[in-house]
């Protein structure tokens, strides 16, 4: 009987092993990759700061993922070229609220009472389905007097 044959028929041939673990080896390394860009992406952001306003709505939104976005008005706009159009407009900021309780509860209690407040976020380098709609991402409410 003939070796050549029977180890070619089975696949142990070397040349196929070392194109078998050149894949596998190929596919890991893509994962790795991948799994690297999105941690970097939902945990790194390349700014931060605060807005203040009054937040007008808050909503949980989302077909698959279900996140919380809502809206902060900032004021009335000033300075257009028309005179008698001066302050018509408001200054909407949009934003997703990061799944914390107290957070929730505290943008709750904003709506509630309709006080000014600041709002901290963190703004990522894009928004990914499940963090939510936007790049700004509060994570702190503090009430301004």
């Amino acid at each position: 009987m003939n070796t050549t044959s029977v180890a070619s028929s089975t696949g142990s041939h070397p040349i196929v092993r070392k194109m078998k673990r050149f894949f596998v080896g190929a596919i890991v390394f893509v994962l790795l990759i991948a799994g690297a860009t999105v941690a970097f992406l939902m945990f790194a952001s390349y700014g931060d700061g605060y807005r203040v306003g009054v937040i007008q709505k808050i909503a949980k939104k989302g077909v698959l993922f279900k996140t919380y976005e809502g809206e902060l008005t900032q004021g009335f706009m000033e300075g257009t070229s028309d005179a008698g159009a001066a302050g018509v407009g408001t200054r909407i900021w949009y934003f997703t609220v990061d799944n914390d309780p107290k957070v929730l509860a505290d943008i709750d209690h904003a709506i509630e009472t309709n006080k000014k407040v600041k709002l901290f976020y963190k703004e990522k380098y894009t928004s990914l389905p499940w963090v939510g709609d936007t790049r700004q991402v509060v994570f702190k409410v503090e009430e301004v007097q």
